[in-house]
């Protein structure tokens, strides 16, 4: 008997980080299991995922359309609020952390607190000597449902704050409401 296809779910990743995240959720059960194909491309940095997001090639819109569901997972760091309000205005899905993607990965040890001196420095307390895209981020992603609880009152996406809807971004990949 011939397995049904599943929808994709493809996400555009701003760089290595986010990827081994993201990649690793995609290995656990209850990724496998959801309605939808979880399907990561990384952009390598955040002027290669805006210039796909609001200015995509040919090749690049197509393989969006034909996908069931997209988002985008980026952080602050470099990002203009102009290109921030044409992000919102065009897609739904977006897994925004401000000031940066490490705030999402601090929320697998402890609840998001409104100001962070070194959101990295706080994530060492964890991690000790952490290192982008290490092999470490990819055994996060087991605890995600933590990281879900210790962000809620932070989910949202507000460029002057600190925040984060990646747990958006990754409840709508499982079908889940937040």
């Amino acid at each position: 008997m011939r397995k049904s296809s599943k929808k994709t779910f493809l996400l555009f990743v701003e760089g290595s980080t986010e990827a081994v995240y993201f990649e690793s959720l995609r290995q656990l059960t209850e990724f496998r299991n959801s309605d939808y194909k979880l399907v990561v491309e990384n952009c390598e940095e955040l002027n290669n995922l805006l210039q796909l997001t609001l200015n995509p090639t040919a090749r690049q819109k197509k393989k969006i359309d034909s996908a069931s569901e997209v988002g985008f997972i980026f952080d602050k760091d470099h990002l203009g609020f102009n290109d921030f309000q044409k992000l919102l205005s065009k897609y739904k899905r977006l897994g925004f952390s401000n000031p940066k993607f490490e705030l999402w990965l601090l929320a697998h040890f402890e609840p998001l607190k409104e100001q962070y001196g070194d959101v990295i420095k706080s994530l060492e307390n964890y991690l000790k000597n952490y290192e982008k895209a290490e092999y470490r981020i990819a055994d996060l992603a087991k605890s995600y449902e933590t990281a879900i609880s210790n962000s809620e009152k932070f989910n949202s996406l507000k460029f002057d704050e600190v925040s984060t809807s990646v747990a958006l971004v990754i409840l709508a990949i499982l079908g889940r409401k937040i």
